[in-house]
């Protein structure tokens, strides 16, 4: 299973997500509308002896979330975000990541909190940071 494809099988485990649809590098208008997005980063941190490497995949998890004046919509949609990184952490505890087929996955961490990155028309695009990091064998 590629990267990409593990990681939309993982996030679909999230009891924060309910019925909502994830897609690939695309997110929708409709509320409840998710999105995992490749970000360019140098995939090789460190190259070992035997040929293998610790590799990284940074992608953002987005999502289209209520936007206006109402402060309580907007606190509640950053208490999302913040309920996000705490599941991905309770995951990293646990050890249940996401399965790939070109590696080991060691760790999911969060870069960034969420964030708005663009809002319209009673909207806006929230998005968080991410990386996998993972061993390749040779």
């Amino acid at each position: 299973m590629a990267i990409i494809d593990g990681l939309k099988e993982f996030f679909k485990e999230c009891p924060l997500l309910g019925d909502g649809v994830i897609n690939v590098n695309y997110l929708g208008s409709k509320k409840a509308d998710y999105s995992i997005e490749s970000v360019p980063a140098e995939p090789v941190l460190r190259r070992y002896v035997d040929g293998a490497t610790l590799r990284q995949y940074v992608f953002v998890f987005a999502s289209r979330e209520y936007y206006d004046d109402d402060r309580e919509e907007n606190i509640r949609a950053a208490g999302f975000y913040e309920q996000l990184q705490s599941w991905l952490e309770e995951r990293n505890r646990t050890g249940r990541l996401p399965e790939i087929s070109d590696g080991t996955a060691l760790r999911l961490e969060t870069l960034s909190g969420g964030y708005v990155l663009s809002d319209r028309a009673g909207t806006a695009r929230y998005q968080m940071q991410c990386r996998l990091i993972y061993k390749k064998e040779e």
